[in-house]
């Protein structure tokens, strides 16, 4: 079972899911995540809305060895899932917790930029705010690849 933090405000909807480690090698959110829940759990932050699922290591196996996947890339199995590698065994509760979400946010690292980026790929106006009010300037989407 994954580990998860999942926090409340009087408004939970809409219910946000936010995904570290599905790479085993990319380890600097995760690291951030358990602050920030930290920073949940002693009440020095709260959420005025929403509701939040943090998953910091969604490769738990892989992030121990510090290995990008052990037999499949954990990002890629989602629909096809070859039953015989370590990650099939992680999709299904991946699975539930994105059908339990409204939206997703999936942070990886990058090694050698010189600065951070998001991905985005889905056009949504919360979406849109939460990038607006993130700060990041270099957004990359398929859109503009």
């Amino acid at each position: 079972m994954l580990q998860t933090y999942t926090f409340q405000s009087a408004k939970p909807w809409p219910h946000l899911l936010v995904l570290w480690a599905i790479h085993g090698n990319e380890p600097c959110w995760t690291y951030a995540i358990h602050h920030v829940a930290d920073l949940f759990h002693s009440w020095e932050l709260q959420l005025l809305q929403w509701s939040v699922t943090m998953v910091p290591v969604c490769n738990p196996k892989a992030f121990a060895h510090n290995k990008r996947y052990i037999d499949h890339n954990l990002n890629r199995m989602f629909g096809v899932c070859p039953q015989d590698a370590y990650e099939s065994s992680l999709v299904p509760e991946l699975q539930t917790l994105i059908k339990q979400s409204d939206m997703l946010i999936d942070l990886h690292s990058w090694p050698g930029l010189p600065e951070w980026f998001i991905f985005h790929d889905y056009d949504h106006p919360v979406i849109d705010q939460l990038i607006h009010h993130s700060q990041i300037k270099l957004v990359v989407s398929w859109r503009n690849l």
